[in-house]
């Protein structure tokens, strides 16, 4: 009987340690920024992709952010797109200038082989 609890004690640390690994974010990409024409504003474009080979979300996003100020700055708001077309997690560091601001600062159109997303900053 001790063999027997000694062996469920030990498969169900291991089931367990397994079912947090799993859930380590392990994310890893890269994209592109571009400020606006005031400063007031930054947007990203990202793709990125979970890493850890033993998680279940390993598709490859897209993730536009919307900053106040610079890029270290307070997020305002973020987009996800999923799943895209490119297989790596750098597909969008290779897009030739996907942001584009308006001229007023009061938009910014973002354009990628998978979606073109126009974020205005005023809601």
């Amino acid at each position: 009987m001790k063999v027997f609890l000694c062996v469920l004690a030990a498969f169900s640390l291991l089931l367990n340690a397994y079912l947090v690994v799993r859930e380590i974010d392990g994310s890893a990409g890269g994209g592109q920024h571009k400020q606006s024409p005031d400063m007031q504003h930054t947007v990203t474009v990202n793709s990125i992709k979970n890493l850890n080979p033993l998680s279940t979300d390993t598709e490859v996003k897209a993730v536009v952010t919307l900053h106040k100020g610079g890029i270290a700055y307070d997020r305002i708001r973020t987009f996800t797109v999923t799943p895209i077309s490119g297989s790596s997690e750098m597909a969008y560091r290779e897009i030739a200038d996907p942001i584009e601001w308006s001229e007023d600062s009061k938009s910014a159109t973002v354009t990628t082989p998978d979606f073109t997303l126009t974020i205005n900053v005023q809601p």
